[in-house]
């Protein structure tokens, strides 16, 4: 009886220390670290108070040292306006620089020489914060979450121009939002984007995933399987949520992690919209960030 109560501490120890370890893996995926970004927003102003300071959309820049993260959804009756963080990935307890723009959150974009951000319609130039838009002014009040994601469609077409398809057709601005003459082969961008894709995928079993993004050096593929959430609003259907993720490996043919989301909490103040943890994979597949509730944590795939 002594001895094994001797030994019971061991044994909690042991508990412990195991407890320590699960929660960091994710998948086959472990944490590298965790920051809370709520306790360092800096409300300009005028800016209606927020409760979650929910995560709306992240990305890597091209060479996986920084992260970019829009939080929060500010709507007042003129404008819409975003929190846009940019965390050191290798030091993310650094000081961590904080842009506010009037615009949506999502989706965020990094130009290809990671020298500027396009964030829904507006483009901020690092690292000073220089912002301009790409969307003339509005003359009514801003559209719903819900809308916004038809509304204008924009990609980088390099490190200088930027493509947008919105209601008045096809349209090549600069990083300074200025209209530019269209080139021959601004159509063919999402043709090109499209070729970058393997044949190799969807796999089998992974057929009702959608693609999130895509790493090159190896070729993986961060996807995702959608669901109704069951929340619904408004009397409308049920708003779709994320199931479950996975980062496969293409050249491999291999399932690297997989995991089910956590839900979060409304990003904005009029729809709960998005119930789940935004997430991304880094351009060369060793990292996973995820983000919600004001909180972001870096992952690395084993």
């Amino acid at each position: 009886m002594i001895a094994k109560i001797s030994n019971f501490p061991v044994r909690i120890n042991l508990l412990i220390a195991l407890f320590a370890v699960f929660p960091l893996a994710h998948g086959e995926m472990r944490r590298v670290w965790e920051v809370q970004l709520a306790k360092k927003i800096k409300e300009p102003s005028g800016w209606p108070q927020l409760k979650y300071h929910a995560v709306q959309s992240l990305a890597f820049s091209p060479d996986s040292k920084w992260l970019a993260a829009t939080i929060d959804d500010h709507q007042t009756k003129t404008t819409i306006a975003t929190h846009v963080f940019v965390v050191d990935v290798a030091a993310p307890s650094g000081p961590i620089r904080q842009y506010d723009v009037e615009a949506c959150g999502a989706p965020i974009q990094w130009a290809p020489d990671g020298q500027a951000i396009l964030v829904c319609t507006s483009v901020i130039k690092l690292p000073g914060g220089q912002t301009c838009s790409i969307e003339p002014p509005a003359t009514g009040p801003p559209m719903l979450p819900l809308l916004r994601g038809s509304h204008t469609i924009t990609v980088w077409l390099d490190s200088r121009r930027i493509w947008r398809i919105g209601a008045s057709g096809v349209s090549v601005l600069d990083e300074d939002c200025a209209m530019q003459p269209p080139g021959r082969d601004d159509n063919s961008v999402a043709g090109a984007e499209r070729r970058k894709m393997s044949p190799k995928w969807p796999p089998d079993g992974l057929k009702d995933y959608r693609i999130v993004n895509v790493s090159t050096t190896p070729a993986r593929v961060l996807a995702e399987r959608w669901g109704d959430s069951l929340i619904a609003h408004f009397d409308i259907d049920p708003l779709p949520t994320v199931r479950q993720r996975v980062v496969w490996d293409i050249s491999e043919r291999r399932e690297i992690a997989s995991w089910k989301p956590q839900e979060g909490h409304p990003y904005g103040q009029t729809m709960y919209l998005h119930p789940y943890q935004d997430c991304t994979l880094s351009p060369e597949g060793n990292l996973v960030a995820e983000g919600a509730n004001g909180v972001l944590r870096l992952y690395r795939l084993n």
